[in-house]
């Protein structure tokens, strides 16, 4: 059971660094303009 907790979380954060990958770090530039930000 807590393996699916463990999943949950890694998808949810997955989630949150695509939607919003200025909000982590700036080292992402090259990630911004792959995804055409």
């Amino acid at each position: 059971m807590e393996l699916q907790y463990l999943l949950c979380a890694v998808v949810v954060t997955g989630l949150f660094v695509f939607l919003f990958p200025n909000t982590f770090g700036n080292g992402n530039e090259e990630f911004d303009k792959s995804i055409g930000y």
